[in-house]
């Protein structure tokens, strides 16, 4: 896949099939396009392009109002290589493009740059300032810039429309399975190991402990998780929590990788969140909080020897 940071950069491409988006989750509503576009390039000798933006818009007009993100910078474009994507034109957002209209972004940016010759985009695709184009405008303007346009239906799973927003909504109240089936994969971050409290080890089960990252957190909670390591899965049991047994503490994310033994320290990890299996909760001392984990142990055991073995993305 070509990656392009600069729209000076863009070259003449044979018979751009072109999608535009954020994409952030890359969910099943993206990939239905993303797999249009790859089929239509196949079909017409074409090239299957992506049009985004490095960061969402909100991140630079109202951080404060922005949303968490679902994927990172290095995920997207891991996720679109593996989804076929010939091309990649992922820019920077820019006061420039905020205040663009969307006559003019469809003029300036999309047309005089790529000229497509198809353009594919979700139902709810909107573009330019304050997001006044929409499939309509892209609609109306097909014969005058000599493109087709085609809008691929929202995609709907056990009643629910898979889309970021709805995501973001799912892996915040912990309904990481709900979650997992909108994305179509197992919600995953990747952070490095940190030093920790060793309460863990000293309780016979020792957790990593993983730094800060940018990815949305799910709930608070006792979650069923795989964990990937120098090319390795395992399965183990994560805690999202502030550790209430020992009094209150910041946030943090642990994880107990069963069947491992060896020095992680430092090392990065991925962590897929499977299934929530509890509340964090308070206990009377160790020992019972001991008797816990290892349940916590035994159902993530019966939860994840289930399943297939993913290959986290």
């Amino acid at each position: 896949m070509i990656i392009i940071h600069r729209l000076a950069d863009i070259k003449a491409y044979a018979k751009p099939v072109l999608t535009l988006g954020n994409f952030d989750g890359l969910h099943r509503g993206h990939r239905a396009i993303l797999e249009r576009v790859v089929e239509r390039a196949g079909e017409l000798g074409g090239t299957g392009m992506v049009l985004t933006f490095q960061s969402h818009p909100l991140e630079i007009l109202a951080p404060h109002k922005s949303p968490p993100r679902l994927t990172t910078q290095d995920e997207k474009i891991r996720l679109l290589r593996n989804f076929g994507v010939q091309v990649l034109i992922s820019v920077p957002f820019t006061a420039e493009f905020a205040q663009q209209s969307a006559e003019k972004f469809l003029d300036e940016t999309i047309y005089k740059n790529i000229h497509p010759t198809e353009i594919i985009v979700g139902h709810d695709y909107a573009f330019g300032y304050h997001r006044k184009g929409t499939v309509l405008l892209l609609d109306k303007m097909q014969s005058a810039y000599g493109y087709r346009l085609e809008v691929i239906d929202a995609v709907v799973c056990d009643g629910v429309i898979s889309s970021s927003t709805r995501i973001r909504e799912k892996i915040a109240e912990g309904e990481i399975e709900t979650a997992n089936k909108l994305l179509g994969r197992v919600y995953s971050i990747t952070a490095a190991v940190v030093a920790g409290g060793q309460k863990g080890k000293a309780l016979g089960f020792p957790t990593a402990n993983l730094a800060q990252q940018p990815k949305l957190i799910s709930a608070v909670g006792v979650y069923a998780v795989w964990v990937s390591f120098k090319g390795r899965v395992f399965q183990g049991v994560a805690n999202i929590g502030y550790q209430p047994t020992y009094g209150q503490h910041p946030l943090l994310v642990e994880v107990h990788m069963l069947d491992f033994k060896g020095d992680i320290y430092k090392e990065r990890l991925r962590v897929g969140f499977v299934a929530r299996l509890r509340d964090e909760v308070a206990f009377a001392g160790e020992e019972e909080l001991r008797d816990q984990i290892e349940k916590d142990v035994s159902r993530a055991r019966q939860v994840l020897t289930d399943l297939p073995t993913p290959v986290l993305l």
